[in-house]
């Protein structure tokens, strides 16, 4: 094991010791210039993101509220101080304990004193707010309108009104449980909840202590403070692995727990409810395989194998819209998905490629329907009809 590299250490935690943590690979707004998503942009409440060629610029003007974070759909924008993973682990630890789980914001931190305590509520995804939603214990949340309105945040309160509007609507397309979520404008009386010593002499738990100690980071800041190797940032655009988002395990998660066993009990067609939220990609058109689309994917959603197949893994695909606004040929489009197709992360033949060969210009070509012209004498052609 090496040596701990501590200018490396310093870098990496001044670089993302914030309360986002931004992956680059992930926007995209990077990865293309074709991409139209301003969901971060739009609610952003000081104007404080923007986009260069280098990524994303956040100004000093931020007020570190995470609204960026709770609408991006491909997870380049997450909250880490806590993440909404860890948020919705320790709101379960509590009600485990038979504690009062309290989540207020910080800036009217006076109404929530001993409650779980992040930037603000309307940070909160609608996926972590169904999940929370779907808790067999009560969670308050606290929230006063009349502070709301005097906040620098400003619409904060109504994007988390918004947001659980939204994932109470699902639940009830989707038949999953509902109400847990209650909101106060104070915060109730705390009950004590135990706690116990569970520290590890480990070198990588004594580390783990220390970022938490200050603020929550993802586990990959650990692993490259303690590698042999730090991984080095990379430059430029790369075909990403596929993964889901945290949104999207959070989804999974809640309907997982919510149907535990059901799927035995009831047919397939009862949960194949589609949700306008939960838009996958589809064919629109005849598809040219020119996997502009597989490549610029940021979450590694949509492959293009050797035999000619584009398949989407609905597990991962988001909505984003990237792959449409990319595809030159018009092929794609976005379309209500469902339950299973979430939960399971199927392998979709989105298109199969036939081979043949242009009858005018001889090229070879791939198309998801026999054509006699390959797209470029097609488009020609009917240019010569105009």
């Amino acid at each position: 094991m090496g040596l701990f590299n501590l200018e490396k250490l310093a870098h990496l935690v001044s670089s993302r010791m914030g309360t986002l943590f931004i992956d680059y690979q992930r926007c995209s707004r990077v990865r293309s210039p074709l991409s139209n998503c301003s969901y971060c942009t739009n609610i952003c409440p000081v104007d404080a993101l923007s986009f260069n060629n280098n990524g994303i610029d956040i100004d000093r003007s931020c007020l570190d509220c995470g609204l960026c974070a709770g609408v991006c759909p491909t997870g380049a924008l997450n909250t880490q101080e806590p993440t909404e993973l860890g948020l919705l682990e320790k709101i379960i630890n509590i009600n485990t304990w038979q504690g009062t789980a309290v989540i207020g914001c910080e800036p009217q931190k006076a109404l929530a004193p001993k409650g779980v305590l992040i930037s603000c509520l309307g940070c909160l995804s609608w996926e972590l707010l169904l999940s929370l939603d779907a808790v067999s214990s009560t969670v308050y949340t606290v929230q006063s309108a009349e502070k709301c309105a005097t906040c620098p945040v400003a619409g904060g309160g109504e994007q988390f009104i918004k947001q659980l509007k939204t994932s109470r609507a699902i639940s009830t397309s989707l038949g999953i449980p509902q109400g847990a979520i209650q909101i106060l404008s104070k915060a109730p009386e705390i009950k004590a909840v135990n706690k116990t010593n569970t520290a590890n002499p480990s070198r990588r738990a004594f580390l783990s202590s220390i970022f938490s100690g200050a603020k929550q980071v993802p586990k990959s800041l650990i692993n490259e403070v303690i590698a042999d190797e730090p991984a080095e940032l990379e430059q430029g655009i790369k075909i990403v692995e596929g993964t889901d988002t945290s949104r999207l395990r959070l989804l999974k998660q809640a309907l997982k727990a919510s149907l535990k066993g059901s799927l035995k009990k009831k047919p397939v067609a009862a949960y194949e409810n589609s949700s306008e939220e939960l838009k996958q990609v589809d064919l629109a058109s005849t598809c040219y395989f020119c996997t502009a689309c597989s490549i610029l994917c940021p979450l590694g959603a949509i492959k293009q194998t050797e035999d000619n197949k584009l398949i989407l893994d609905t597990g991962k695909c988001t909505g984003c819209n990237l792959c449409v606004e990319v595809c030159v040929h018009k092929s794609l489009t976005l379309v209500p998905s469902n339950l299973n197709q979430v939960i399971r992360s199927d392998k979709k033949v989105i298109a199969q490629g036939i081979e043949d060969k242009c009858q005018k210009c001889g090229q070879q070509m791939i198309s998801s329907e026999a054509r006699k012209l390959c797209f470029i004498c097609e488009r020609n052609a009917q240019r010569q009809t105009i």
